[in-house]
């Protein structure tokens, strides 16, 4: 999904219609204003504070990646330069490899190894697109989210706890397990 579409339905949301009519969402060609410019990067960056949230509290975001130790150390960037937690580390056979993490570095008594983590999400930019969680996430929930942090940062905290509520709910909605439940 795009940034814009998030967007849109955040100003919509909030009944911004002055930014909605800008040169962004029209795609008239015409230059930005400087007041909806700023308007615009500060709903961009509710919604990177958002999946940054869903990406470490909710859904988190998996990776796996093949690495070599250095004389049993490896420092975190080496493996990604968004990395959140390590899950686990194995061998080449499969087998799982304790692990310590001191100072950025990653202590294993290993020489190479599979690496399994959770990461944060993708940085956001307004004419990019932006994490949808593997369509686990709708724009509707991400516009909730950012309506909900834009009405804090405004100090409209009435406004704010009713997008918070709309949010939280509908993240537990989508956050829940959906497969089938085995009975013994």
């Amino acid at each position: 999904m795009t940034t814009k579409q998030v967007l849109r339905l955040s100003c919509m949301f909030l009944g911004k219609e002055e930014l909605l009519n800008c040169s962004y969402f029209s795609e008239s060609g015409e230059e930005l204003s400087q007041e909806n410019l700023k308007e615009l990067d500060i709903l961009k960056r509710c919604l990177y504070l958002i999946t940054n949230e869903i990406s470490t509290d909710y859904l988190p975001i998996y990776a796996e990646k093949t690495i070599e130790f250095s004389f049993g150390e490896l420092p975190l960037s080496n493996i990604d330069d968004k990395v959140y937690e390590i899950v686990k580390i194995t061998d080449v056979e499969g087998k799982n490899i304790k692990f310590k993490i001191y100072d950025n570095v990653v202590m294993a008594n290993a020489s190479q190894a599979k690496v399994v983590y959770t990461k944060f999400a993708k940085d956001v930019s307004l004419d990019g697109e932006c994490e949808d969680f593997s369509g686990k996430i709708p724009d509707r929930l991400l516009a909730y989210g950012v309506a909900m942090e834009y009405c804090f940062i405004s100090s409209l905290f009435d406004e704010a706890s009713i997008w918070e509520n709309r949010y939280k709910s509908s993240l537990l909605v989508q956050s829940r397990k959906k497969n089938n439940i085995v009975m013994p």
